[in-house]
């Protein structure tokens, strides 16, 4: 039986070639991009789920509201680890860790910035990573330890067993290193190449509960259920926050933290779970597309298999035989077109990893193959049941005088095929469109600050203590226009705080606002104007504030000069900037407090002048290692802090256009070869129609009005569609494109060129035919 299918399919290659490289490629290519898809989905649904029990594991976070919205911070108080572990019933271990930070690792002569983290003495036993040298119990517990990845010890050290070597952290603080990890997986939230205690004893400001600085993990004890502890941890802030009655503490599974990074009203709704969902979909729309383009071709050639089955069923073919022979023959073109995924696969996997920043590898894994086979047996049934379907069914008369085709419905069935696959491919180029000009908009949009020149150098070492002689310096170069200091990068303010109060404040609000220390100039190097007021002008100014035009309005219309107590500081609002935004687009702009304090800043900021940049790079890396000379000089464009918060968009915009072009390619295959088809079945009405006067325009839109009208009717389905899709997908922005008519017209026509111009060559070519050889076809 399979030799039979083998050999009756082969017989269907050679004889037509055109039609099944039509099939065979496109279904490749549907094939090839749903692999591609699947295996960036597994690799997303993969984060998080190697940690052992790590179903047991969550982060905290807070719940918050301000202006009657409620927002969601991963980031809380030092004390709240601790707390949770002593007041919660069902919390066995808790961890408090730091973000990450890059700090100079040096072991006799090498040296360079690594990654990592800070954390409490519990870290390890939250989150169990193998650990190869040492002890994990007792890692961790002494303030000098230093516990670093497979990576760095055999970089430092040369070997994985180096428990009880001493490396130097930031040229003057040394560790001893307690323990030796396994490198973290890429499918890991936390990424680090080192951990070390926090400083002892902690600062003030560690415990306090109004000071937001740290992550917060717990890990829940055996067979305790969230909904068990959800309350304890909920009103966590209630007994040790005063003015927090706006604040409730909320658990997130470890598991989903990178997929639902976003929340909405306490709830998560969205991040990359989103993309997962819209890729999945786009992988099933151009599996779909291309599955069409099968039925499609094998029910307008089933006239020429006509007879072939009619004999068959006469010398006593069951139906059920004839149903299992065209499915067969329908699997074997699958398998082909899988064969040929598999190929296309492998060439595209390196530019889809660079394009991602992954390393997916295609490995036959038990799960890998489960998928594929299943990827088999869907195109199988999509694309050929409904043919085998056609083609079994019918009466042995009715096939041998070849009128399985004259019925209305087979071919309304093709023709609604052509309209749901070029209703699919105008939709992916609405998206495409719709995701640029928003990327578009978030490029060239006033974010109310000059970012353009900017660099941001890290302190430390001894630039520490010499901040203000190394800005000086660097000032007397006429290639730098200004510089300052701030504690974060302007575009990326992430640091927020609660405890500000004011005279008149209502007691019940607890507001979270963002904030930021700065240095001299700070305002002019960013280019930041002032709504009223000034900028700080000395170092008498520690005491003041300067706020933006969000903060002031809820002060109220005599903000300038009001005095405010936050962080134990207490002085007069000395200016009022204007809004400028300090996040993402996706955020509306949020109170912000500046306040004037140079020792507290991480970083230094510096203006080059335009048409001199590589002068002024020159300039501060030669004063840099003048100060620093124990460190390597590092530098990055503020721009690229934008870059790096639409890197999803830009990745998204960048697949979607791919996925478009390729539903595009697949739809222009399948009307290729059905409108060659249907020029040869009209190849005499079209002879006829010449010899009696018909123009070639008038043999052109015979052929091509049919499909014309089917686009259209693709158009009017997709535009609302469409219009939802992104619609929605833009409230995810507080600043955002309206998207016009004018999008959806550019769609419409784009496929419709791309279809006209599909069709050219076999409309001309049929029409420019002779009418005689037309009419000698019989």
């Amino acid at each position: 039986m399979l030799f039979h299918f083998f050999k009756t399919t082969w017989r269907a290659f050679r004889k037509q070639k055109l039609y099944s490289v039509i099939n065979i490629t496109g279904l490749a290519l549907g094939m090839a991009c749903s692999l591609l898809i699947a295996l960036w989905v597994k690799d997303e649904l993969a984060y998080d789920r190697f940690y052992p029990g790590y179903q047991q594991l969550y982060q905290v976070k807070y719940n918050g509201t301000h202006e009657g919205k409620m927002f969601t911070n991963p980031a809380t108080p030092g004390p709240m680890a601790a707390a949770l572990k002593a007041e919660v019933p069902g919390v066995a271990i808790s961890t408090r860790i730091s973000w990450e930070q890059d700090v100079l690792i040096t072991v006799q002569q090498k040296a360079a910035r690594e990654t990592g983290i800070k954390a409490t003495a519990d870290f390890f036993k939250v989150f169990a990573v193998p650990m190869l040298d040492g002890n994990a119990a007792q890692a961790l517990h002494n303030p000098s330890d230093i516990v670093i990845t497979r990576r760095l010890a055999e970089k430092y050290f040369g070997t994985v067993r180096c428990a009880g070597q001493t490396l130097m952290a930031d040229t003057n603080q040394f560790y001893t290193v307690a323990g030796v990890i396994e490198n973290l997986p890429a499918q890991s939230t936390l990424q680090y190449d080192w951990v070390r205690p926090f400083p002892q004893p902690e600062p003030e400001w560690m415990q306090n509960w109004h000071s937001n600085a740290f992550r917060t993990f717990i890990k829940l004890q055996p067979g305790v259920t969230l909904a068990s502890v959800e309350a304890g941890v909920k009103h966590i802030y209630d007994r040790h926050s005063e003015n927090s009655r706006r604040k409730t503490a909320l658990l997130q599974p470890l598991a989903h933290i990178h997929l639902y990074s976003e929340f909405e009203n306490g709830k998560p709704s969205g991040g990359p779970i989103s993309y997962v969902r819209i890729f999945t979909g786009i992988a099933t729309f151009i599996l779909l597309i291309a599955c069409i383009n099968f039925m499609n071709m094998t029910t307008a050639r089933a006239s020429i298999r006509t007879k072939e089955t009619g004999v068959r069923k006469i010398l006593g073919a069951a139906r059920s035989r004839l149903f299992r022979q065209f499915l067969g023959e329908a699997f074997l073109n699958c398998l082909l077109a899988l064969l040929v995924a598999f190929t296309i696969v492998q060439l595209c996997l390196p530019a889809f990893n660079s394009l991602l920043g992954k390393n997916i590898q295609l490995s036959l894994s038990p799960v890998l193959l489960t998928g594929v086979l299943l990827l088999l047996i869907i195109t199988t049934l999509l694309s050929g049941i409904y043919p085998a379907l056609l083609l079994s069914a019918k009466a042995p008369v009715s096939m041998l005088r070849n009128t399985i085709n004259s019925r209305i419905s087979a071919a309304l069935f093709r023709k609604s095929l052509v309209v749901l696959q070029f209703t699919i491919s105008i939709f992916l180029i609405i998206a495409i469109l719709g995701i640029h000009r928003q990327l578009k908009y978030t490029r060239e949009k006033n974010l109310g600050l000059d970012n353009e020149h900017m660099v941001y150098i890290p302190l430390e070492g001894r630039l520490l203590n010499q901040r203000e002689a190394f800005r000086q310096q660097v000032l007397q170069s006429s290639v730098i226009a200004s510089a300052t200091f701030s504690s974060e990068v302007p575009a990326e303010i992430n640091l927020s705080s609660s405890g500000l109060s004011w005279q008149g404040m209502d007691e019940k609000s607890d507001l979270n606002i963002f904030t930021a220390t700065v240095g001299p100039d700070f305002l002019k190097t960013m280019n930041i104007p002032l709504a009223a007021g000034r900028d700080f002008a000395s170092t008498s100014d520690t005491s003041g504030f300067v706020i933006n035009e969000t903060m002031a309005a809820i002060l109220g219309p005599e903000a300038l000069g009001k005095t405010l107590e936050f962080w134990g500081i207490k002085g007069p609002v000395l200016g009022i900037v204007k809004n400028f935004h300090y996040a993402s687009l996706y955020q509306q702009i949020e109170p912000l407090i500046l306040c004037y304090y140079p020792s507290d800043t991480r970083y230094m900021l510096v203006k080059l002048r335009g048409g001199s940049i590589s002068a002024g790079l020159e300039t501060v890396r030669k004063l840099y290692h003048q100060f620093n000379p124990q460190y390597p000089f590092t530098y990055h464009f503020t721009d690229e802090v934008y870059d790096r918060l639409y890197k999803s968009e830009n990745i998204t915009g960048t697949l979607v256009s791919y996925a478009s072009i390729l539903a595009i390619i697949i739809s222009s295959l399948g009307l290729l070869g059905l409108s060659t088809f249907m020029a040869e079945q009209r190849r005499k009405e079209i002879g006829i129609r010449k010899v009696l006067g018909a123009t070639l325009t008038h043999v052109i839109t015979l052929l091509s009005g049919d499909f014309i009208v089917l686009i259209g009717i693709a158009f009017l389905i997709a535009c609302p569609v469409g219009w939802l899709v992104m619609h929605k997908w833009l409230q995810t922005f507080a600043y955002k494109i309206q998207p016009g008519w004018l999008m959806f017209a550019v769609a419409g026509g784009i496929a419709l060129v791309i279809a006209l111009i599909t069709m050219s060559f076999q409309t001309f070519k049929a029409a420019l035919y002779n009418p005689v050889h037309n009419l000698r076809a019989e």
